[in-house]
């Protein structure tokens, strides 16, 4: 199976409680031109750094390899905070792998970094992480992607779920950490969840029939960042 809706973490940030703003929220994602490289490749190095395998040396080298100068100071200290999440808790664990999971008419991707203990809270979670410096998920949508996590996977270890979010404070505009769990974005029902999903997904394809396949294949070509160790 195919996902042939955005990955999860993208997809909470259509969703609003008014179906045209969902919609226009999915129209200007098709149409907006991708940037010219992303944070995709921090996703997926995540578990060799909870690990230890990729040290603070390492990642500050391959980011001063692959990163545009203008961006290095912000992803530098995205990393900061990470390594300081990882050095709170002493994360353990596995890395899991991401699934397909169905939205409705649709499916999408949903990609945690795996199941860790944190020595510190003496507790399990499933770990996802959110990179992004800018256009992130509100509460309410992080619920969206939250849910998911614990649904997919931590339910069935009786563990909660903690996304790990190291975007920009709204007010002081510096990157901050956040790590967010059900004391802070309280688990929607699983029906309210799938009627979520279900809602953006009609609308993500609907917007599909309004953006010009041109504009589709030029987003769909660009692909994700190749980043090198």
């Amino acid at each position: 199976m195919q996902a042939n809706l955005p990955p999860i973490h993208d997809l909470v940030r259509f969703w609003y409680p008014e179906e045209v703003k969902t919609f226009q929220a999915c129209k200007a994602f098709l149409s907006r031109r991708p940037p010219s490289w992303n944070l995709h490749w921090l996703r997926d190095w995540a578990p060799r750094i909870f690990t230890g395998e990729l040290s603070a040396s390492m990642l500050r080298q391959a980011v001063k390899a692959n990163v545009p100068e203008g961006s290095r100071l912000s992803v530098n200290k995205a990393l900061d905070l990470i390594l300081r999440s990882k050095d709170r808790h002493k994360w353990q664990g596995t890395q899991l792998l991401r699934k397909i999971i169905p939205c409705g008419i649709g499916e999408a991707t949903l990609q945690p970094i795996g199941k860790y203990h944190s020595t510190k809270l003496k507790r399990e979670f499933v770990l996802a992480l959110q990179p992004r410096a800018e256009d992130i998920p509100n509460l309410e949508q992080f619920r969206l992607w939250h849910s998911s996590l614990y649904y997919n996977y931590a339910v069935e270890h009786s563990i909660d779920a903690l996304i790990i979010d190291v975007s920009k404070n709204g007010v002081s505009g510096n990157r901050e950490l956040r790590e967010l769990h059900q004391s802070k974005i309280p688990l929607l029902e699983k029906r309210m969840l799938d009627e979520r999903l279900g809602h953006v997904a009609i609308q993500y394809f609907r917007a599909l029939e309004e953006v010009p396949a041109q504009e589709r294949l030029i987003k769909q070509s660009s692909g994700q960042t190749k980043f090198k160790f």
